[in-house]
């Protein structure tokens, strides 16, 4: 989409109240629906975090880039190389978590910037067990492994690897 097709969606349409994660469904009341909600662009979201007061949480940034999607990049370094600079503009290496799908992306943002912190998501319904990730977490120099929180070897055995060769383990999306 175009960022002026982006600004045109309602990005509260879908949404409801009490739901763990934003789905259609007609049936449920949605109360922000066409009150002007918008997607903010990513200088907007700076913004906007780098004023808040104090105690800010780590901001986390997912680099979207999925073999078969449209606007896959299979070297990897697409976004970092716009994403980066802009960091350093806000001053913001140390308080964020760049997390992907796809290594290689994570493996340039390291190359770009190696104090960026890295998470490396990956799912089970795509057969990848936590201990896959955790090897590809640890081999590639990432800081975060985050397997599906439903991966059938998330177990504490295998945490114990991750945590053995220092790094965090964050399931996603439980």
């Amino acid at each position: 989409k175009t960022l002026d097709e982006v600004r045109a969606c309602d990005a509260a349409y879908w949404f409801s109240p009490g739901q763990a994660t934003t789905t259609p469904g007609a049936e449920l009341s949605h109360p922000l629906r066409g009150s002007g909600v918008t997607v903010p662009t990513l200088k907007n979201l700076l913004d906007w975090y780098t004023a808040l007061p104090c105690g800010r949480p780590t901001l986390s940034i997912e680099i979207k880039n999925i073999p078969g999607e449209t606007n896959f990049d299979p070297a990897g370094d697409k976004i970092a190389k716009v994403l980066l600079p802009l960091l350093a503009q806000y001053q913001l290496e140390s308080e964020v978590v760049i997390q992907s799908f796809w290594p290689i992306t994570l493996t340039q943002v390291k190359f770009l910037n190696p104090n960026l912190r890295t998470q490396f998501l990956s799912t089970s319904s795509l057969g990848v067990t936590a201990a896959a990730n955790i090897a590809d977490t640890i081999a590639t120099g990432q800081d975060i492994s985050s397997p599906n929180f439903d991966a059938p070897d998330l177990l504490a055995s295998v945490i114990q690897i991750a945590h053995a060769a220092g790094k965090q383990v964050l399931p996603f999306t439980p």
